[in-house]
């Protein structure tokens, strides 16, 4: 497989020209669908470039939306079998300025539904909810911008969702916690028979988040 660096300087000199229409990438393997695979793989790595150089690191060939995406078969050199993965904004412009425009339009209606909704559980929903429909929006403009097309701004980032579900989340802690605590203290204190002893133990779970397990026996 090509040098991922020859390839990030390439399209950064097509940035620079303002000429980039297409967009490739170059794989080869023991066999055609693994020559593909590499060959979306660094053109997926050559769309992540911000300001010719800082690559965003978290996505991947996987994840970056294709529309439109066209493989075409060359000589493998030293390997069985090579490919070249091709993105022209003649043939993936329309797809994409579609598909920005239903996900903005789904992310408006989510946003206005957060207005008018109180219930805690349907509001985390939400948030969940448009938290993947903002990934989805940021992975297609990063593709369309790469592309040359002119798209929108993005229309919240991932941090302000974020802490808002993480707000809740916390609102939600502390109303159980006090809802337990509640119920321990009539449970002890408010039944006739022997006293109850309470037990519990504390785990610390992934996410950095926290579980209290307790415990009541005669």
């Amino acid at each position: 497989m090509r040098s991922t660096h020859f390839r990030i300087a390439t399209l950064c000199l097509l940035f620079a020209s303002g000429s980039t229409h297409a967009l490739e990438g170059t794989g080869y393997g023991s066999n055609p669908d693994e020559a593909c695979r590499r060959a979306a793989a660094d053109l997926a790595a050559a769309i992540q470039v911000q300001d010719c150089g800082s690559r965003v690191l978290n996505r991947t060939a996987a994840d970056l939306p294709m529309l439109g995406l066209q493989y075409l078969d060359i000589p493998g050199g030293n390997e069985p079998a090579g490919a070249k993965a091709l993105l022209e904004a003649g043939n993936a412009a329309n797809l994409y300025q579609e598909k920005l425009a239903s996900l903005r339009k789904e992310f408006a209606a989510g946003a206005a539904a957060l207005i008018t909704t109180r219930d805690r559980k349907a509001r985390h929903d939400l948030l969940t909810r448009q938290l993947a429909t903002l990934r989805a929006f940021t992975d297609h403009r990063m593709v369309a911008i790469a592309l040359g097309l002119r798209v929108e701004d993005i229309p919240a980032t991932e941090t302000e969702l974020s802490n808002q579900r993480d707000a809740l989340e916390q609102t939600v802690d502390s109303i159980l916690g006090a809802a337990l605590a509640d119920a321990l203290r009539a449970e002890m204190f408010g039944r006739s028979g022997p006293k109850l002893r309470l037990t519990g133990e504390y785990r610390l779970l992934a996410e950095g988040k926290n579980a209290c397990d307790v415990f009541m026996s005669a």
